[in-house]
């Protein structure tokens, strides 16, 4: 079984450096991390607001933030 490749929007916050800079290249977390994460912490701050503390499915939270976060980037690749 062949896993799908997930398009992970590439690198959020590369940092370039070179060995004489003393830097070495890092790719850093992808777009699509950086995008869950952001998500993940309006819905459980939605959560908390409609509920009065956050939810018990945290997994939930997670598929629902990682599933925000390739939305947004299939939307922004089509030119949304």
């Amino acid at each position: 079984m062949t896993k799908a490749t997930i398009d992970d929007g590439g690198s959020a916050f590369p940092c370039e450096g070179g060995v004489d800079s003393g830097l070495h290249a890092n790719p850093g977390m992808s777009i699509r991390d950086h995008y869950a994460g952001l998500a993940m912490a309006a819905l459980i701050q939605g959560y908390a607001t409609a509920y009065g503390s956050p939810t018990n499915a945290p997994d939930e939270i997670v598929k629902e933030a990682v599933s925000y976060a390739d939305a947004l980037i299939a939307a922004l690749k089509a030119g949304a």
